[in-house]
């Protein structure tokens, strides 16, 4: 349906498919660490996030923006309103654990947790962004070839190779795994 209402960030463009890009999806994280399980994170599902990109050359306005495929969240409701050139936006499964795996300065680029108990499939799944002019990616990822593989369970995450370059997300040849 179509939004009842518009908001805007003074300066920034609207965000679409020019400048925003899906840059890295941590979709099956690997296990939980001892000190991790003793915190009461045993479920390495809670580790899972997804990282957003301003690829342009102007500041980028999240209003309006929103997962509504493979996971659900609302940028107007997160955190981060707008993204400088070149910075980044997370979405996690569970901000408390995010915290404790990867410190208090990434957590510092979380926007919100997935909403509606939603999750990353560990199997591949359609991802979709919508912005307030219509879909900004739609694509589908996958834990098989020609995706990479060490990106399932290991540790690793897909990432977009030369993000800049505004590649299709969905073609496999186009992501790798994390070092």
């Amino acid at each position: 349906s179509a939004p009842t209402q518009v908001g805007f960030v003074a300066g920034a463009l609207p965000a679409d498919e020019s400048n925003l890009v899906v840059s890295e999806i941590m979709y099956r994280p690997a296990q939980a660490s001892a000190a991790e399980v003793a915190e009461g994170y045993s479920n390495r599902d809670l580790f899972e996030w997804i990282e957003l990109l301003n690829i342009g050359d102007a500041p980028v306005a999240l209003v309006g923006v929103s997962f509504i495929d493979g996971v659900d969240f609302n940028f107007d409701t997160g955190s981060i309103t707008s993204l400088a050139p070149g910075e980044r936006a997370l979405v996690v499964r569970s901000l408390e654990a995010f915290t404790f795996r990867y410190g208090a300065a990434a957590a510092a680029r979380v926007a919100g947790e997935f909403a509606n108990e939603t999750g990353l499939s560990n199997d591949g799944e359609q991802v979709i962004v919508q912005g307030t002019g219509g879909v900004i990616r739609d694509f589908t990822y996958n834990d098989r070839a020609p995706w990479p593989e060490a990106a399932d369970g290991d540790g690793f995450s897909l990432v977009l190779i030369a993000p800049e370059s505004n590649p299709d997300h969905a073609v496999a040849s186009n992501w790798q795994s994390s070092a």
